[in-house]
């Protein structure tokens, strides 16, 4: 795949940035596979392995600096399971998958 070093490159940044703001960054990384061209049905393992991977990194940085009450995040992580199991059933149309995604990032930018 002559996109892996670009690819590569792009994912150390965005986790890098996204990861210190205290997000994984799946939607950094959707974004730059979908414009890379990876399939959709690649773009979604893909991200969630790479999301797990600086989640874990992140969640371990923050309780190593004293900054994690699992009070507060037990709830998000127990409501994450089935919402990430049903959206994970969802299948769009390429196009309406690469659409949405589109409007999602634009819409983060502004929020």
């Amino acid at each position: 795949m002559q996109e892996s070093p670009f690819l590569a490159i792009a994912f150390f940044l965005l986790a890098l940035f996204f990861a210190s703001a205290g997000h994984a960054g799946a939607s950094g990384y959707l974004a730059v596979m979908s414009l890379a061209g990876v399939a959709p049905e690649t773009l979604r393992p893909t991200a969630l392995v790479i999301n797990i991977l600086v989640a874990a990194v992140a969640l371990w940085r923050y309780k190593a600096a004293g900054c994690l009450s699992w009070r507060l995040l037990l709830p998000f992580v127990v409501a994450s399971i089935p919402c990430a199991f049903v959206g994970g059933m969802l299948t769009l149309p390429n196009q309406v998958f690469h659409w949405t995604l589109g409007v999602v990032r634009v819409s983060a930018i502004f929020s």
